[in-house]
Parts: structure tokens; C-alpha cells; sequence
């Protein structure tokens, strides 16, 4: 079978799938307007005298049902129309920050013959897909005002390469929508200072090609006659954003990158197909609606669920929000004593009429869904099937190396986000170049791994950040929205980051200041918080007042003081973090450790603290394992630590401390 062949049988099957689902709407609109139909029928029966009896007495409470009903399905109708799907959080790239990646995804477009995705925008993530525009708003104040707007870009001077960015109404990754990752660009991207622009040999090449293209831009600009304005100001709304997980572009090359996109990009020709984008809106919105029982009860003054009012990612008091001064992402996760939760609001009379709607809402939305069945589902998947029979013909070859490169690319990044990003986001630290690290943790992997074959030459080709005008400016927007979608419950994240800015005290920190403003202060506060759970065990009326507070040599002769004492200091240290960890936030990256494993990473800590304190030693990073203890003799101590506090056998341990000159009967500072 042809690629022209499988692509028209993927499309087939879509569309017939996108009908099925279109039907089940219509089979709902039937069923509204049964009871008018009926209604009719018995009205016109009793106009000619040929209904009487039982239907006679049913005439009026079915012609009360025939006006009811309409009423009724059309509240339902626009609550699920309004109702405003998960928005997917990403960092907008305008034209002008990226006009070679926009190039590069036109011209792949024009390769497949499908339509150019409206805008480009970055994920924090190893994926990539098409993110349909939101709900459309409605009324004629909505209508005006997209309107105005069509006609303020239809009057927008353009060059020669079409107009400038394109945002997308309703959505998150538009690049002027307020609370978004930059207003317009400018916030995420700079004022085009240079900062963060491509280093390499071809710099300066690339900026002076930069500035030629701004130049004839501005040199081509023109006003279009009063035709065009009409004609563009009525064209179809904007296209899909093409999402594009930011590892990829700091990993791949450019030609590897082409290669990945074009079964997504191939899937723009879905999104044009006029059945397929109804069921879409349809299911998405039923989607939406569904999940509306779920919501927050909103307060009786303020906006309802689908009025202008602050967004999830805006700035407002949040339930784990702190005072001004207070520390970051609310109480110490580790402090004594639990944090009261916020108890449950007191609803109104408003409130409540609300919240049953909702479930009406709900349930009805639900219910289609049910009576959609599998269609959605096959339908998506023909569409997918059609995008990748599509994208055979382009750069087939190289898709199968660069599918090589995706899963290598999944790997680092998560290594790099569980072993070093974690950490420093729970000290309330944010590593501001997280997919430079990539790169090197890649490196690292390959050089490890010995997959290096071809490697340097592989590097020396052109990356595909170079795609962008200002790729640091745009690392660091990405950075900090990993940040938030990845830091999980109990991070110093949680509540950190408000309109996709840090909040005061939640700092980006380089790679040169990690290992002491990360790495040592880790260590430092795990040993406090060790001795501190001692001192509670022990129960020491004065613990700053013994002669053995912080040192190490307290804990090693705690732990070979008895075999239950490595699971009692372990339990203690699980039911602190438990206990204390502030609710919220998104999914943790790894999942809870037990009291041993915890044991064993503090102990670890206490023992780094003691080595950099007595023995010279020095906090440092590495790519693939997080913190590590640089140290001139005796490697890690972390096989006799382990050692300790599974079998409670410290001859291990000290053979390592007396190879490495640590001194364990030396207090060591703690924070």
C-alpha cells in the first residue's frame, strides 16, 4: 500500500470516526426537540378534534415540557461550551525569537502539504504534540472584540515572510496573554541585549544574518489596502500551536529535530478537516464539563467558574501562600508539629445552587461521553495513523537515528531532574539552565556508556537551539516552568511560582554556585535534622548543652548502640517528613522513601558535613548521580554508610573516615 493510499484510508477512518461522535450530538439535539414534536402533534390533533380523553390531559404539560426542555438544553449546552479544559502551561515562542525554527517548521509543512501550526511553543518535557486552541468565548461583547482584534492584525504592517507572531485566543501559550510565560515575549526573551544569543563559531554569522533579516523586514513593511484588511479580518481562526518539548532542542541536531516534528506537524491536516475539529471541540468540551463537580465551590461574591477573575497561575492568596516575610512555600516541611489545613468552607445559598448544577452539568456531559464509546479514541489514533504515513516521505532515514536520540534524551532528562533539579528546588533554589545541564548529563551518559561512537562529529553539527535568537533567555523561562509542574508536594516550589515569575526568595541559581548554595546546604540541614530527631528520641531537655551535639561520632555510636535503633531513628525521620510536608502541588518526581532509605541519606549527609568541615573536603555535582562529596583520598562513603545502617558494622565506615582524615568527634555547623 502507498503513503497516498494509507494516508486516504487513515483520513477515512478519522472522519468516519469524527461522524459517529457528530451523531451522537445530533441523536442529543433529537432528543430535545422530541417533546416540541409531540407537542405539535397533539395541539394539531386538537385543532381538528382528533384527540381527546387521556391525550386531551396530556396536551398541556406536554407542551409545558416542549418549552422547558429547549430552556434547559441550552443552560446545559453553553456551561459545557464555556467550560475551560486543563490548561497545558508552556512557554510561548514568537516569531521574532525564533524566526529559523518557524522557517524550519513552515517549510516542513509545506513539504507534507499541510497547514503551518499558527505558533510554536515549548514544553518542559521529552514530547511533543499539537495544542488545539481553547474554547472560543461567546456573546456579542466577545465577538466584537475578536473582531477588533482580526482588524488590528490585518492593519499590522507585514514583510515579506507574513506577519509577525500569531497568538491564539483562549489559550495559555499565547505569547500576549497576561499571566502566561511572558507577556508578548518580552518578558521571557529580553530586549534583544544579546544575553543568552548562540555561542560558537558561527556567532557572529548568525547575529549579522539576524540583524539582516530585521532590516529587510522593516525596509518591506507596507499598509494593506482596505480589501485585505477585510479579507484577512474574516479568515478562519488561528491553527494549532506546535508544542515542542525544550530537550529536544538543546539535544538534537537540526536535521534530527525536522525528523521528530514531521509526524506531528503531519497532523495539522486533522485539525483542518471540518468534521474532525467539531468532534474534537465536541469531546473536548465534554471533557471539560465533566470534570466540573470536581471544581472548588466558588464563594458567593466572587466571579462564578467561567468569569474574568485570577487563573490558577495568577497572582492571588493561595491556601499555602505565604505572609510577606514569612519562609518560602509556606512552613518548614520539616518543622515540629503539623500544619493545620485549611477546613472547609461554609457555602451559601448561591453556593449551592451552584455546585448542584455543576453535577446536573457534570452528569450530562459524562453521559454523552458514554454514549460516544471508543469513537473518540479510534478516531485520534486514525489521525495518528494518517500523520505517520504522511511523514514517511520526509526524512524517513534520519527519524529512525533520531528516534535513538529521543529515548536518550527521555533518560537524561529525567536523571537530571530527580538527581539535581529536585534537590535544589526544595532549598528554594531553581537551576536556571536546566536544558544546558542536559546536554551535559547526555554527554556524560554517552561517555559513560561508551556510546560515544561518532559522537564529536554528531556534536559538531549545527543544534537545533540555534534556532533561537536568545536561547538562554529561553532555557531559563523553561527552567522555571519546570519549576512548577515538576517540584511535587513537599518542595519549597510549591506556591513559588505565581504568573510564571518566582517568587520573592525562590532564586534561579547557575550551575558554578550549585554545589554551595544547593549541594552544602542540603547536607547541612538533612545533619541538623538528624541530630534534632536524636535529641527528640533522647529526649535532652537541653540539647544545645551536650558535649556530642553535631557531631558524627553520635550518630555512628547511636546506631551500633542496638539492633532496633536504625529502624527507630528511621521511623521517626518518615513520620517528620509525613507529618510536615505541605499538601499540594504536582505529582512527585520519585516516590516516598522509606525510613531507612531516609536514614541513609542523612547519615550520608552528616558524613559529607563532617568530611568538608574536618577533612577538606568539597560539595560538587555530578550530571547523572546529583550531589557528590569531592574529596583527595578514599572515594564515597556511601557503600559504608549503607553498610552501617543495614547491618549496624561501622568498621566499614571508619576505614573510610581514617583514609580521608575526617575527624568524627569534630562538631560540624548546621543550619
Amino acid at each position: 500500500m502507498s503513503t497516498a493510499t494509507g494516508t486516504e484510508a487513515g483520513a477515512q477512518a478519522a472522519r468516519s470516526r469524527a461522524l459517529a461522535v457528530l451523531r451522537v450530538r445530533g441523536a442529543a439535539l433529537g432528543v430535545v426537540l422530541l417533546p416540541g414534536a409531540a407537542a405539535v402533534l397533539l395541539l394539531a390533533g386538537s385543532a381538528i378534534g382528533r384527540v381527546d380523553g387521556v391525550l386531551a390531559a396530556l396536551r398541556w404539560p406536554v407542551v409545558g415540557l416542549a418549552v422547558l426542555a429547549p430552556v434547559l438544553a441550552a443552560a446545559v449546552a453553553r456551561s459545557i461550551s464555556r467550560a475551560e479544559p486543563a490548561a497545558t502551561l508552556t512557554v510561548p515562542v514568537p516569531r521574532r525569537a525564533a524566526p529559523d525554527l518557524y522557517r524550519l517548521v513552515g517549510d516542513l509543512a509545506e513539504r507534507l502539504g499541510v497547514p503551518v501550526p499558527a505558533a510554536v511553543a515549548l514544553t518542559p518535557d521529552c514530547d511533543s504534540w499539537l495544542e488545539d486552541p481553547g474554547p472560543t468565548p461567546t456573546g456579542v461583547r466577545s465577538w466584537l472584540r475578536r473582531l477588533g482584534g482580526r482588524v488590528a492584525r490585518a492593519l499590522r504592517p507585514r514583510g515579506p515572510g507574513g506577519s509577525g507572531s500569531v497568538p491564539v485566543p483562549g489559550s495559555r501559550t499565547a505569547p500576549g496573554v497576561p499571566g502566561a510565560y511572558g507577556a508578548g515575549g518580552a518578558a521571557v526573551f529580553g530586549s534583544g541585549d544579546g544575553q543568552g544569543a548562540p555561542r560558537g563559531p558561527a556567532a557572529e554569522s548568525h547575529a549579522a544574518a539576524a540583524a539582516a533579516r530585521r532590516q529587510a523586514s522593516a525596509e518591506a513593511s507596507y499598509a494593506p489596502n482596505w480589501r485585505e484588511v477585510v479579507e484577512r479580518a474574516t479568515a478562519d481562526p488561528e491553527g494549532p500551536v506546535l508544542v515542542i518539548g525544550s530537550p529536544f532542542l538543546w539535544w538534537m541536531r537540526v536535521g534530527e529535530l525536522r525528523a521528530v516534528l514531521a509526524p506531528v506537524v503531519a497532523g495539522t491536516a486533522a485539525s483542518a478537516q471540518p468534521d474532525i475539529a467539531a468532534a474534537r471541540r465536541f469531546v473536548r468540551a465534554l471533557d471539560a464539563a465533566a470534570a466540573l463537580p470536581s471544581r472548588a465551590p466558588g464563594s458567593v461574591e466572587g466571579p462564578g467558574p467561567y468569569e474574568a477573575g485570577p487563573g490558577p497561575y495568577e497572582a492571588g492568596p493561595g491556601p499555602y501562600e505565604t505572609a510577606p516575610g514569612a519562609p518560602l512555600g509556606g512552613p518548614d516541611p520539616y518543622a515540629a508539629g503539623p500544619h493545620p489545613a485549611p477546613g472547609p468552607a461554609r457555602l451559601g445559598p448561591r453556593a449551592r445552587a451552584a455546585r448542584l448544577w455543576r453535577r446536573f452539568t457534570g452528569g450530562i456531559a459524562r453521559l454523552l461521553l458514554r454514549a460516544c464509546g471508543e469513537h473518540p479514541v479510534e478516531m485520534e489514533r486514525a489521525v495518528a495513523a494518517a500523520a505517520a504515513e504522511r511523514a514517511q516521505a520526509v526524512d524517513y532515514g534520519l527519524r529512525i537515528v533520531a528516534q535513538e536520540q529521543v529515548g536518550l534524551a527521555y533518560a537524561g532528562w529525567d536523571r537530571l531532574l530527580t538527581r539535581v533539579a529536585l534537590p535544589a528546588w526544595r532549598m528554594g533554589r531553581w537551576p536556571s539552565r536546566l536544558n544546558a545541564g542536559v546536554v551535559s548529563a547526555l554527554t556524560e551518559l554517552s561517555r559513560r556508556d561508551r556510546l560515544a561512537e561518532g559522537f564529536a562529529t554528531r556534536l559538531g553539527e549545527r543544534p537545533a537551539c540555534d534556532l533561537l535568537e536568545e536561547p538562554g533567555m529561553v532555557d531559563e523561562a523553561a527552567s522555571l516552568l519546570a519549576a512548577e509542574l515538576f517540584s511535587g508536594p513537599g518542595g519549597a516550589a510549591v506556591g513559588a511560582v505565581v504568573g510564571g515569575e518566582p517568587a520573592a526568595g525562590f532564586a534561579g541559581v547557575s550551575w558554578d554556585q550549585y554545589p554551595d548554595e544547593v549541594v552544602d546546604r542540603k547536607w547541612r540541614l538533612e545533619a541538623a535534622r538528624l541530630h534534632a530527631v536524636l535529641d527528640r528520641l533522647e529526649d535532652c531537655p537541653e540539647p544545645a548543652g551536650r558535649p556530642d551535639r553535631g557531631t558524627l561520632a553520635r550518630v555512628v555510636d547511636r546506631l551500633t548502640a542496638g539492633p532496633e535503633e536504625a529502624d527507630r531513628i528511621g521511623a521517626a525521620l518518615a513520620r517528620v517528613q509525613q507529618e510536615n510536608a505541605p499538601a499540594g502541588g504536582a505529582p512527585p518526581l520519585i516516590p516516598p522513601r522509606t525510613g531507612r532509605e531516609l536514614l541513609v541519606d542523612h547519615v550520608l549527609a552528616m558524613v559529607c558535613c563532617a568530611a568538608v568541615d574536618t577533612a577538606g573536603a568539597a560539595p560538587g555535582l555530578d550530571w547523572l548521580d546529583g550531589p557528590v562529596l569531592r574529596t583527595r583520598r578514599g572515594g564515597s562513603p556511601a557503600a559504608a554508610v549503607r553498610t552501617l545502617v543495614e547491618t549496624r558494622d561501622d568498621t566499614q565506615l571508619r576505614s573510610w573516615l581514617t583514609a580521608a582524615g575526617v575527624r568524627a568527634e569534630k562538631p560540624v555547623l548546621l543550619v
